[in-house]
């Protein structure tokens, strides 16, 4: 059974999975609402949503630090609809739009490295925001970056400026022939 989130295991420890119905150790499902974890950090579903926060479950702490040796998330066709093309100009604005900003988190003892990235200005009014970013980037609670949107704005801008630069090199490159033809004559 794959699951969202696999915290592996061995005979003596068995496989744990996290996903969105439920957290199993082996195919038995051992919760459905939330499990708390020997560093005081819950974790929990709601709505499809699976949180991580350091101290109670609702203790407002924030999100905890994540360490795996790597992330894996569906893309399959079979599981995808609606798809439609996202045009490089159009990534390009949104990136170019967004404030990066270096920060540490308030209620952090900023111990670990310095952050970097765009904010989410949920302080100041519309019109008034101190920080830019594309809505593309932001998730559906408003809380939060959408990290596939940003990998995907950023893949379609870096394709977008290959082609640029690769037109750019051929336009030089026919400049550079016709000045030595000229300086020639």
């Amino acid at each position: 059974m794959p699951g969202l989130i696999d915290l592996g295991g061995s005979k003596a420890n068995p496989r744990v999975m996290v996903s969105a119905d439920g957290i199993y150790s082996g195919a038995q499902r051992i919760s459905t609402q939330s499990l708390t974890m020997s560093a005081g950090s819950v974790f929990g579903t709601t709505s499809g949503n699976i949180y991580f926060e350091i101290g109670g479950g609702d203790s407002g702490q924030g999100g905890a630090t994540l360490h795996a040796a790597g992330f894996s998330k569906m893309s399959q066709l079979s599981v995808k609809r609606n798809l439609s093309d996202v045009s490089g100009d159009y990534a390009l604005a949104q990136i170019s739009g967004t404030d990066v900003k270096r920060y540490d988190y308030k209620d952090s003892d900023n111990s670990q490295q310095t952050n970097i990235g765009p904010v989410i200005d949920d302080v100041n009014s519309n019109g008034n925001k101190a920080y830019n970013i594309s809505s593309d980037l932001i998730n559906k609670q408003s809380d939060g970056i959408s990290l596939d949107n940003e990998v995907g704005l950023l893949m379609s801008a870096v394709k977008e400026l290959t082609k640029r630069n690769s037109e750019l090199t051929m336009r030089v490159a026919k400049l550079e022939g016709r000045c030595k033809n000229d300086y020639k004559s």
